[in-house]
């Protein structure tokens, strides 16, 4: 969570680059989920302003600056 300068607050819930099969996430004890993958970008300015872009990851595949990113 961010406090900007002029009292406004942001947050992120982001998705994680973890993987997310069941035999990789046995302490779920086989409870469902609906998690993503996903990265944040976030750029700063001197003057304290920042921005967020969230690039959500779906089946090893994000689009970035308009590009397709296959991992």
């Amino acid at each position: 969570m961010t406090r900007l300068q002029d009292g406004a607050i942001s947050s992120w819930s982001l998705g994680c680059l973890k993987n997310m099969n069941a035999q990789k996430n046995t302490w779920l004890r086989g409870r469902l989920h609906n998690w993503n993958h996903a990265v944040a970008i976030v750029d700063f300015w001197k003057n304290g302003n920042f921005a967020v872009q969230i690039v959500e990851i779906v089946k090893g595949k994000a689009i970035l600056n308009g590009k397709e990113l296959i991992g």
